[in-house]
């Protein structure tokens, strides 16, 4: 079932795109000529807790759970990994809340907002690059397909409510910024 692999794969791809969009977005965010699309950024977050942290970290977890129940892959790095799980969680909601407050009209400094967003977004990215290098080879060469069977009993398979092909109302916005309406009609 290297499809589950695939699965987490094409997550961390869409999870890219996203990320490299709210840089972009932000990267702006002082320039008084261009208006940052503040709601979309925290729809984008809203995404990031919601999907990420409900579904493709859980998967992630229960796939190291197996991997350190068969000794497979690094225990350092596994932990490393779970523990950077709890650190993204924790900086995405204090990111929301930052953002939050400049929706809420408080007054909050651009350079700081940079700064923290982009701190975030470079956590993120080493993230995933740790994932991908250190990991995921380990997990989809030892998985079997009945470790996945047995991973997928812990984690039920969902819907990604934003990269699908009918995104859900909540983030329609969102995949329209994105770009992908426009990519499902040209497939």
């Amino acid at each position: 079932m290297t499809t589950q692999v695939q699965c987490l794969l094409n997550d961390h791809r869409n999870l890219v795109r996203l990320l490299q969009f709210l840089r972009e977005e932000i990267a702006h965010y002082d320039d008084p000529n261009i208006d940052t699309d503040l709601h979309s950024v925290l729809s984008a977050l809203d995404y990031i807790s919601t999907y990420t942290e409900t579904f493709h970290h859980p998967l992630e977890e229960a796939a190291f759970d197996r991997m350190e129940l068969l000794g497979i892959g690094e225990r350092a790095v596994i932990t490393r990994i779970r523990e950077q799980h709890e650190e993204l969680e924790r900086d995405t909601i204090e990111l929301k809340r930052l953002l939050e407050m400049v929706f809420d009209d408080h007054i909050v400094h651009a350079v700081q907002i940079k700064r923290v967003l982009n701190n975030y977004l470079d956590s993120q990215f080493q993230h995933i690059e740790i994932e991908e290098r250190d990991i995921f080879p380990a997990m989809k060469q030892a998985l079997s397909d009945d470790d996945w069977r047995q991973i997928s009993k812990v984690v039920a398979e969902r819907s990604d409510p934003l990269f699908h092909s009918s995104p859900s109302e909540t983030y329609a916005e969102l995949s329209r910024r994105l770009g992908l309406a426009e990519l499902d009609k040209a497939n």
